[in-house]
């Protein structure tokens, strides 16, 4: 609720700290809070710093070198005695809108001449504080404001104990969600890290400071902050430090030689043994020093707000500072992501935190890197509301709920009131660098995707009819290399990527004849919402408009058909679907909800057959390596009409008779690569398609396989390596291809081929 650090201009020649009242001036400094109060605790020397903490102190240091809000966008302070002072009847200018505290009838002490924080060209959060030290209390006031009749107003006010640890529990905690508030868009109280003129005077400041900066991440948090209230669009889901991150100077940084002021010298200690929290959004990385009139008088000549700038310049903070370990991160009221929430989340067994992204729903929890080892786990976890019902992939959750930590489990929850909200659960191997593969492919070891073809491996008695139904190809084409178009690119991601929300693509009325539906969208998968997208990311710039992004850290994938940007930089989606990277790569039809005669796309798979977008795509990497260790996917003109075979979920062929999808097609394993012209890169398909065959996955105008699209990859390229033709692969005729015998066939699929030509549908 703060606004940009404005240069403090020294005034006077006022001696330092003329006006502090001498009979303190010798004592100790007073110190609010507890003992054991989060802001009154050294960090330990082992404490740990946070994962992340050389980025965000990056991104901390890139917004500038620190300074000091003294004269204005900080915090007057005002000590009174509350019997003896004045009392008034503040009004609320936002009506209903008060903290703990602060109810009605309200009488605030507010002794003669106090004044709010100046304005600054106009603006000002107009903070205020009122402190009884005898009392322990605060009555600490936002937007605080006097009118011409003299009554005071304020946007926010609340009271708060400075014997307790001065810590607010969260707003989903309290019975009434503004009592966890305070003038502080953190909920922190504003005396909280204040530097005071007396902790100058005495030599020490023996608290934990508190800070600001542009970058803060919004809407979530970490305690001892209890809420998040920034509300500014251009920070909207950022990475950075939560409200409630601590930082902390390097301990051994050495002060005495720093060329710091004696001021600045007692700041710089207390950060190394305190540290500072995030409390507020600032425009410019800031400390806070009281600034009623009568500290910015008594701050001349003792506390520059430009003397640490010197010292504390941004390549400064980048060697010198960290973050300490976040923890759990916390969504804040105004979080885009809406509830209901999952607030934590564990399985019996495992002493590793589950990590909880709110943004894209999804929760990660470890599991051991041996899939040998027990791999069901019970799990417990807490929610906001309380009592929301809870399903687990659509199925009331037990009392004792087991989850498989090696596929991807839908958490769901409904509150009384009929709102709901789908999570992702996904195992993750605690050992990350273990898992690591180079490179790497997707799905576990064990899945069908990743299964050579046994040697004995029996041939469908139908292969010769299948291989005369492919040699009718009008084109005259064989298979083909999609590369630059009608693919899929893909895009690693992280947990700092940002995140945007996928709307729904509309079906438009020409559509609903050509797709058979009455609906008005197609559809997104459970838990699809949200998506890390980077800023470079294109989708396939034919009309399937595929994408997919990956976090390999998180060991998730999205994976979207038909989407598309709005002109507000928005982006929609006609499918989405959000699965486990090392999971077994395969959709159920039944979980799917998919029903006889309808496409799969109204239920979220971006492939006609119901198999995840990524399965079997020839990736630039492994291929640069050397080896495709997996089944490749590919696509055919002549897929049977209503008839699927596994790992397909679904079929949208048209073909009577023809290809089951989900139908495994082998090149000749005895076949010698040697007598066509193939480049280094096409020999490596053809060894792949001989050792783990290729999966139809998709009907196409044509019989092409896929690889990656590469568009928004620089230095990488298809060119002169996997070409989609003439040469090369297309060369091979398809007579050197069979079809390998599989499981039942199931009769179901999409029957809007017999109302609609089908490659006029989108």
């Amino acid at each position: 609720m703060s606004a940009p650090a404005s240069r403090l201009v020294p005034f006077g020649t006022i001696l330092a700290f003329a006006l502090l009242p001498a009979a303190r001036a010798a004592d100790a400094p007073w110190r609010p809070f507890s003992p054991d109060s989060p802001w009154n605790q050294p960090i330990a020397p082992d404490a740990p710093a946070d994962r992340d903490s050389a980025r965000l102190v990056d991104e901390l240091a890139s917004r500038g070198p620190l300074l000091i809000n003294i004269k204005d966008w900080s915090i007057p302070v005002y000590f009174v005695d509350a019997d003896s002072t004045p009392k008034h009847d503040v009004g609320d200018l936002r009506p209903g809108v008060y903290g703990a505290g602060f109810e009605f009838p309200r009488q605030i002490p507010i002794p003669a001449g106090a004044q709010a924080s100046p304005p600054t060209e106009g603006d000002s959060d107009q903070h205020l504080a009122i402190i009884d030290r005898q009392k322990n209390l605060e009555w600490g006031m936002w937007w605080a404001r006097q009118d011409e009749h003299g009554r005071w107003w304020t946007g926010l006010g609340a009271v708060t104990d400075l014997s307790s640890s001065g810590v607010a529990p969260p707003w989903f905690a309290s019975a009434r969600e503004f009592d966890s508030h305070r003038a502080r868009a953190s909920g922190f109280p504003l005396i909280a890290g204040l530097i005071l003129r007396e902790e100058i005077a005495a030599g020490e400041i023996p608290h934990a400071l508190v800070f600001a900066y542009d970058r803060c991440r919004s809407a979530f948090f970490i305690p001892p902050a209890s809420t998040a209230q920034v509300t500014r669009p251009d920070i909207q889901n950022s990475s950075g430090i939560p409200m409630g991150g601590r930082i902390q100077l390097d301990p051994a940084w050495d002060v005495e030689n720093s060329g710091l002021s004696r001021s600045g010298k007692i700041i710089a200690r207390a950060l190394q043994r305190y540290g500072a929290y995030c409390g507020d959004f600032a425009g410019a990385n800031v400390l806070y020093a009281e600034n009623s009139p009568e500290a910015v008088a008594a701050w001349s000549g003792v506390l520059d707000k430009e003397e640490l700038t010197r010292v504390f310049t941004p390549e400064m903070i980048r060697r010198h500072f960290r973050v300490l370990d976040l923890a759990e991160i916390l969504p804040g009221q105004n979080l885009e992501v809406p509830g209901p929430y999952v607030l934590a989340f564990s399985v019996r067994g495992e002493s590793a935190r589950a990590e909880i992204d709110h943004l894209t729903r999804t929760i990660i929890v470890s599991r051991p890197a041996d899939r040998r080892a027990a791999m069901k786990a019970t799990a417990t976890w807490t929610t906001h509301p309380r009592e929301a019902r809870v399903t687990l992939n659509g199925q009331p959750a037990p009392t004792s709920p087991t989850i498989d930590l090696t596929d991807t489990t839908r958490l769901t929850l409904t509150t009384p009131e009929g709102r709901s909200s789908t999570w992702t659960i996904v195992g993750r191997e605690a050992d990350r660098e273990a898992a690591r593969q180079t490179p790497r492919r997707f799905f576990a070891d064990d899945s069908f995707w990743n299964q050579p073809i046994p040697a004995d491996a029996k041939i469908d008695s139908r292969t010769a009819r299948w291989i005369r139904l492919l040699e009718s190809e009008p084109t005259g084409e064989n298979f083909l290399v999609n590369s630059k178009q009608w693919t899929i690119p893909v895009y690693e991601v992280d947990r700092f990527t940002p995140v945007h929300h996928i709307g729904l693509l509309a079906i438009t009325p020409e559509e609903k004849i050509r797709w058979h539906t009455d609906r008005a969208t197609f559809g997104h998968g459970p838990g699809f919402d949200y998506v890390p997208i980077p800023a470079a990311a294109s989708p396939d710039p034919k009309a399937d408009s595929h994408l997919a992004v990956v976090d390999w850290e998180r060991n998730l994938v999205w994976d979207m058909w038909a989407l598309s940007r709005n002109l507000d930089g928005s982006w929609k989606s006609a499918t989405g679907m959000v699965y486990a990277a090392d999971g077994p790569g395969v959709f159920s039809t039944e979980q799917l909800g998919v029903r006889d005669g309808e496409s799969v796309h109204f239920h979220g798979p971006s492939r006609a057959a119901g198999v995840p977008a990524v399965a079997g795509l020839i990736r630039y990497d492994e291929v640069a390596a050397g080896e495709i260790r997996h089944k490749i996917a590919a696509a055919s003109r002549f897929c049977a009409y209503k008839e699927f075979v596994f790992p397909a979920a679904w079929t949208d062929g048209f073909t009577e008779g023809g290809i089951p999808e989900g139908t495994v097609i082998q090149l000749d394993p005895a076949l010698d690569l040697s007598q066509f012209k193939l480049t280094r890169e096409e020999r490596i398909v053809c060894v792949a398609l001989q050792r783990y065959g290729m999966v139809l996955v998709d009907i196409a105008q044509g019989q092409p396989i896929y690889a990656e699209g590469l568009w928004g990859h620089p230095g990488k390229s298809w060119d002169g390596k996997l070409d989609h033709g003439p040469g090369g692969i297309s060369k091979i005729p398809y007579r050197h291809f069979r079809m390998l015998q599989a499981g039942p066939v199931t009769r179901q699929g999409d029957g809007r081929s017999k109302f609609a030509p089908v490659w006029e549908a989108p």
